[in-house]
């Protein structure tokens, strides 16, 4: 019986690491994929404007290049701005702003929370259905505290709010966490994932 108990476990657990083995073949596929055909984000500044006006948005605008204003929005990267375009859409409830930024990718912060989305069509797609996500109220900035503690921020929209608590703990782990100069950590935590989900699991018990 112990035998039997024991070849079971194995075929459980080499399963479980087939299965996992191949979701993350799968989701590198998926990003080679998202990032063919790079564009330069740059080039979609007009759109962009045109996209945040018909919303019916009150945006402020800012530019990298203006020696005039000396604004200096969020950073998601250490590397010096040159060309960055910051769009500051006010809250209208009195809340954090939505801040957005486009330079070499599509920035986003929100509350404690933010993102980056690459260089492509299909970035630019999930950029702009984020911003409008959080606009009508179907996305949200999400902190992840265990112990106390903040351990991650994630921005999650749509069917993703509607998911069992441990399953959203689960999704902010999986995502990177990139810091911005309001919240500065010199430390190996820009990826939290292995980390947060050790302790994940362990709640789970």
């Amino acid at each position: 019986m112990y035998e039997t108990f024991l070849r079971n476990r194995f075929f459980f657990q080499f399963g479980e690491t087939m299965a996992k083995r191949e979701f993350t073949e799968q989701r590198r596929r998926m990003r080679a994929v998202e990032r063919q055909n790079p564009l330069d984000a740059r080039d979609y500044r007009d759109a962009f404007a045109e996209f945040l006006n018909g919303l019916g948005v009150e945006v402020e605008m800012h530019w990298s290049g203006d020696d005039l204003e000396k604004f200096e929005g969020f950073k998601l990267s250490y590397d010096p701005v040159w060309d960055r375009t910051w769009y500051i859409v006010n809250n209208p409830y009195g809340g954090h702003n939505l801040e957005l930024a486009i330079e070499s990718g599509f920035d986003i912060l929100f509350g404690d929370a933010c993102w980056s989305f690459h260089p492509t069509i299909q970035g630019y797609t999930d950029y702009q259905n984020t911003i409008s996500a959080l606009l009508v109220g179907n996305a949200a900035s999400v902190s992840c505290r265990i112990e106390g503690k903040c351990e991650a921020r994630a921005i999650l929209v749509g069917e993703l709010m509607d998911e069992s608590d441990m399953r959203l703990l689960e999704r902010i782990a999986e995502r990177d966490f990139f810091a911005t100069n309001q919240a500065v950590e010199y430390a190996d935590n820009f990826n939290l994932s292995i980390p947060l989900k050790k302790k994940l699991r362990r709640m789970k018990r």
